[in-house]
């Protein structure tokens, strides 16, 4: 069997729980209609200006609800043909090809305070000189995901688990 077929099945791509999706959606969606509902009322005189301000933190809340729904959309780890591609929602993709890989390397986020969020972490894709190919941040989707971790074992790529309770 030749490299590329080997490479097509063990193809994957893992984003974020769908459930994020739909919090996100329903939240903008409640916020829109809250702000519109308050924004008709005070037209109609039927509810003081002051309560208007709320209507913007509405709005303004819809607005979060809506950059969380493009990064469901756009935050990715993809696993296709020997290369592996984060998606970055808010920066450059950037890729890997399982030859230029030396090991993965995840780590404690520390940057989440003693704490804080204590399951997420930073997943590092190091060449053979120590340099970072790709970094993303991950709250355990990743670096629990089966398909993941099998395709680091069938391409023969070290996996590190660093753990620390010093953060």
């Amino acid at each position: 069997m030749d490299e590329q077929t080997h490479y097509s099945k063990q193809e994957f791509e893992i984003k974020d729980p769908k459930w994020a999706l739909w919090v996100c959606l329903i939240g903008m969606i409640g916020c829109l209609i809250a702000f519109l509902a308050i924004l008709y009322l005070e037209n109609q005189n039927m509810i003081s200006s002051e309560i208007l301000t709320v209507g913007y933190f509405s709005l303004f809340f819809s607005f979060l609800c809506a950059i969380g729904i493009y990064v469901w959309f756009y935050n990715k780890l993809t696993y296709s043909n020997g290369v592996y591609t984060y998606y970055n929602p808010f920066g450059k993709n950037k890729t890997a090809k399982v030859g230029q890989i030396a090991f993965v390397a995840i780590e404690p986020d520390v940057s989440y305070g003693k704490f804080g969020r204590g399951k997420n972490k930073q997943i590092f894709f190091y060449d053979e000189e120590d340099n970072v190919l790709i970094k993303m941040n991950d709250d355990g989707a990743i670096s629990e995901n089966e398909a993941f971790l099998q395709s680091l074992v069938f391409n023969n790529i070290e996996l590190i688990r660093i753990e620390s309770d010093d953060y």
